[in-house]
């Protein structure tokens, strides 16, 4: 190997710049654009942002909204997170959506001690958007945050949460979320270096140009108004997406806070990580290209030329570039196939030192030091990113696209499935 890869540095070395430039094309249009220069943006205007921020306060009521379905094992841990923040003016209702693991006991429990506001018992279940528009018809606040159950608040997080609702035209702001087990797996170290890739320095990136198309389910606060213009929650899964695109279409702002952490579990295991993004590509290939297709046809009523773009980038840097990938990788097998070591090799070694100096921006622009602690498996995110996340993201949107598999999730049950898809039939 070692010989294979020498042969191949000398026969590169005789060859021009341009040529050798040439032969990283996909790294060039792919990557280096959309992940290391794009950050790069995020650290340069950082400073200038936090001088331009608005720093009042916004200091309505919120209506904590909390939906769950046999979560007795975290949901204590998440409402005494909410009830200890420091934000005053704040209510908590929890929905028990028909668990079978006595998760009500402890909501009622909660109630009793005044930790937990209104704990509600829904017997037949009907699923997560259900259970969460059942919570906003209960609650008096003009924001509703909601928060998924495995999950836990910093201090301020819906006091930095809600601040952007100063302006009148926000109509929803999502949440930072990071990995809370991040040294359980080699798996959960990794995906702890995708939320802060993809969540906090991608979001920021988003948000500083108004382009953030998902509010997280984890954590994301919605003006009432907003939501009741949307009509709420829509039947799932993948209904955070669907209501951040429907605010969109109404014309909201949509914000990114990136003070207001939150903590979440994340799979272990390969296989588990696999599962879980099958779910949510489906869900996004589904919302994305079937029942907000219109944003591609400029001669819809709905058409908006920004939307359009949006689901262009994301379709080509996203999507297509899995494609490519393979396209990338033959092209080059059959053009310069004695180049082919050295230049997997470079490229490899390029994205690990990207990579390498995006975490360290991320530890300095956002002030979090114990990013460092993640440097040892860089290394192995780019193989991760390339091989793991871009084909399970590509086979998923291909067996959403050709057999609809999303409808069959068992995440909504069957009998609500049956009667929205009934509906949508008409």
């Amino acid at each position: 190997m070692m010989d294979l890869a020498m042969f191949s540095w000398a026969y590169a070395s005789q060859r021009t710049i341009v040529e050798m430039i040439g032969l990283f094309w996909f790294l060039l249009v792919f990557d280096i654009p959309r992940y290391f220069l794009g950050f790069i943006c995020v650290f340069i205007t950082s400073s200038t942002e936090q001088k331009n921020r608005d720093d009042r306060a916004w200091t309505g009521k919120v209506s904590v909204l909390i939906a769950g379905y046999n979560e007795a094992e975290s949901v204590e841990r998440c409402i005494r997170s909410l009830r200890g923040q420091s934000y005053p003016n704040l209510e908590i209702i929890c929905v028990d959506d028909g668990s079978l693991d006595g998760m009500y006991s402890i909501l009622h429990r909660l109630e009793t001690e005044g930790v937990l506001d209104k704990a509600i018992r829904v017997n037949d279940r009907g699923g997560k958007s259900a259970a969460l528009n059942l919570a906003s018809s209960v609650a008096s606040g003009e924001v509703f945050v909601v928060v998924d159950c495995d999950c836990t608040l910093d201090r301020d997080a819906v006091a930095q949460l809600t601040r952007a609702f100063v302006d009148p035209d926000v109509g929803a702001v999502s949440g930072a979320v990071l990995v809370r087990n991040t040294s359980q797996s080699i798996m959960s170290s990794l995906q702890a270096i995708e939320y802060i890739f993809s969540i906090h320095l991608g979001r920021a990136l988003v948000d500083y140009f108004g382009l953030v198309t998902c509010v997280s389910g984890a954590l994301g606060a919605f003006r009432r108004n907003a939501w009741a213009a949307a009509g709420g929650m829509d039947v799932g899964p993948g209904e955070d997406l669907d209501l951040t695109l429907k605010l969109r279409q109404r014309g909201f702002k949509i914000r990114f806070a990136s003070d207001a952490l939150c903590w979440t579990t994340v799979p272990a295991s390969l296989k588990g990580f696999l599962l879980q993004r099958r779910r949510w590509e489906r869900d996004a290939a589904r919302l994305r290209f079937q029942k907000f297709g219109f944003t591609f046809n400029p001669f819809d009523r709905r058409f908006r030329l920004i939307e359009a773009l949006h689901q262009v980038e994301f379709l080509l840097y996203c999507i297509l570039a899995a494609v490519v990938f393979i396209a990338y990788a033959i092209w080059l097998s059959m053009n310069a196939p004695l180049l082919l070591p050295i230049v997997l090799i470079i490229t490899t070694l390029l994205i690990i030192l990207l990579d390498a100096v995006t975490l360290l921006l991320a530890a300095h622009t956002l002030k979090r030091y114990e990013y460092l602690g993640l440097l040892p498996f860089i290394p192995l995110f780019a193989p991760f990113q390339f091989v793991v996340m871009r084909n399970a993201r590509l086979l998923a949107y291909l067996e959403e696209l050709l057999f609809a598999t999303s409808q069959n999730d068992n995440f909504v049950p069957l009998k609500v499935r049956k009667c929205h898809q009934a509906r949508n039939q008409r």
